[in-house]
């Protein structure tokens, strides 16, 4: 593992403005960022914020019109000097994906490793987002979930150091998104550093461990995410959708009942 390094999946984003062509406003006026290796950051914030903007510049599809990126150790960098290394979901996946099968969709991230290495993290992900018995149909005729966990299993079969998420528990049921919170976790455990776009409370509750808010394009809030009323009141105070165990620690904080709690397992703990 390299997670105690901390150049190892990291991202620094100083006082980005980015402007699409021909347009007369920017997208994105004021964005501060930083993700350290070994952690999983939420992104929230209303539609239009620029989120998905935001996405495509961390992973080099889209240049800043100013400030300063940086990029796993790469100045303003483009796809090709860190495809090798990042990992991108968008949120339609019929947009991601290029092959005519499960199998080769996950493949086509997986070239220039070692055969064996390669097989074997095919089999992983086929495994992990319950692929198996679909390896050989096309993406294309498969449910939007199914097509969505195709997407998610290409892009973390080559174990990147950087990984975007965006919405990535959309159309996924309850067991597949607490394998994906398991996963997330995972990761992050490695020594990857993973940015999730996300309107679900509790996948950012349960996966992450800090939220950034925009708004106007516009990073307005950088907040931990963690059990303590008092972590608690800043993110309710800064507008972040609370989860069910949160919002009920901020209930029994307000009843004079302080009690820290990230799970459900930590507030019956907590309350007993």
């Amino acid at each position: 593992h390299r997670g105690a390094d901390l150049s190892y999946g990291r991202i620094e984003i100083d006082g980005l403005r980015f402007s699409y062509p021909g347009s007369d406003r920017p997208a994105l006026t004021q964005i501060d960022l930083a993700l350290p290796a070994g952690t999983c950051t939420a992104l929230v914030g209303p539609s239009g914020a620029g989120k998905s903007t935001l996405a495509r510049i961390a992973v080099g599809l889209r240049r800043a019109t100013a400030g300063h990126v940086v990029v796993l150790g790469t100045r303003d960098p483009r796809l090709a000097t860190v495809a090798g290394r990042v990992g991108l979901v968008v949120q339609n996946p019929l947009r991601q994906l290029l092959a005519g099968t499960v199998e080769r969709e996950i493949t086509i991230g997986l070239r220039g490793l070692d055969d064996g290495d390669a097989r074997a993290r095919l089999e992983n992900a086929l495994g992990r987002f319950d692929l198996a018995a679909l390896r050989d149909r096309h993406p294309l005729s498969l449910s939007e979930g199914q097509r969505r966990r195709v997407t998610l299993a290409a892009a973390l079969a080559r174990r990147p150091e950087l990984l975007v998420l965006d919405e990535p528990t959309l159309a996924q049921d309850e067991a597949q998104r607490a394998a994906l919170v398991a996963l997330v976790r995972e990761l992050a455990a490695g020594g990857a550093a993973i940015l999730a776009i996300t309107h679900d409370r509790e996948f950012a509750n349960d996966a992450c461990d800090r939220v950034v808010t925009m708004r106007a394009g516009r990073t307005v809030s950088d907040l931990p995410l963690a059990g303590e009323p008092s972590a608690v009141r800043s993110l309710s105070a800064a507008g972040v959708p609370l989860a069910d165990v949160p919002a009920t620690v901020r209930e029994l904080a307000g009843r004079g009942i302080l009690v820290a709690a990230r799970t459900v397992d930590n507030l019956v703990a907590a309350m007993r």
